[in-house]
């Protein structure tokens, strides 16, 4: 990362923008890189008000970034200057699903992990 040329990293999570500035730094692995993220990206005043966390995970040197939240309202999408360097030329972006199903027969409403009954 290059202060002032690929330092910035935008992500939209669970509809909460965070806006991040990287520092110039050479990290010793992707491991290191990932934990470094998830902390910047924990602090974020916006995310902790609206309850929202996020994991950033290393595995073969691609990094995962997944939301805490469960559902339809989960999702995450990334830009910036640094987002393809970090995540990809194409990173890929899952929108989460609330669980579906019935009870006695009857079709129920849902969010996120929650099943609930209608009548």
């Amino acid at each position: 990362m290059t202060t002032g040329v690929n330092d910035t990293l935008n992500l939209t999570i669970d509809g909460v923008l965070v806006s991040l500035i990287l520092p110039a730094k050479t990290y010793s692995s992707a491991t290191e890189l990932a934990a470094d993220l998830q902390s910047r990206i924990s602090v974020s005043a916006a995310l902790t008000a609206a309850g929202a966390s996020v994991t950033v995970t290393n595995a073969a040197g691609m990094l995962t970034i997944a939301s805490g939240r469960y559902g339809s309202g989960s999702g995450i999408i990334a830009g910036g200057t640094v987002a393809a360097s970090l995540l990809g030329s194409t990173p890929i972006a899952t929108t989460g699903l609330d669980v579906a199903g019935s009870i006695g027969g009857a079709a129920e409403v849902s969010k996120g992990q929650i099943l609930t009954g209608t009548g």
